[in-house]
């Protein structure tokens, strides 16, 4: 699918097979994005790398996007991306990265903690780490209804293997497809 974006902004230089996308800024889902972008064709495969900032994000219109149900709410964070190939398998293969995320006001679709729906999320916050198609989450923690819980794992596109662990409320292992 197309992600459209509206007021988009970017300084564009080209330097011998090296291309620097700085300044981004756009309105995109909902939020706003700015970052920069690094594209370089120098070697025999091309590797990218880029970092920003991503303020109010729809989690709805994002799920949309990647048609992945993933919940919704608001989503804002900073991020750090590393890729390389021609390709999205050459990319998927290859991505690292890290973030640090609030996601506020919304739902989860993947789980519950009360037995009933996606899980109500008042304030998740975190941050994930991204290496050879693998999300963990680190420092993570997410207040619901239900009590403040410690979240731990990892998500993959086939496999979720998460434990949310709380002093006051029950704990819970989330283990699934997504």
């Amino acid at each position: 699918d197309k992600l459209v974006g509206a007021r988009f902004y970017a300084d564009f230089r080209l330097n011998r097979g090296d291309l620097l996308v700085s300044n981004v800024r756009a309105v995109v889902l909902g939020g706003t994005h700015e970052g920069q972008w690094r594209a370089d064709f120098t070697g025999e495969t091309p590797k990218y790398t880029g970092s920003g900032t991503a303020t109010r994000i729809n989690a709805a219109q994002l799920a949309a996007f990647t048609k992945a149900p993933i919940g919704t709410g608001i989503i804002s964070g900073r991020y750090e991306l590393k890729l390389a190939g021609w390709n999205a398998s050459d990319f998927a293969k290859s991505a690292e990265g890290t973030a640090d995320f609030d996601w506020s006001n919304g739902t989860i679709r993947a789980f519950s903690v009360n037995g009933r729906g996606p899980a109500k999320v008042n304030d998740f916050r975190g941050k994930l780490a991204l290496k050879e198609g693998v999300l963990a989450f680190n420092e993570s923690r997410m207040a619901t209804g239900n009590g403040i819980y410690f979240v731990t794992g990892t998500a993959e596109p086939e496999k979720l293997a998460l434990e949310l662990k709380s002093d006051t409320a029950a704990g819970y292992k989330v283990t699934g497809s997504l």
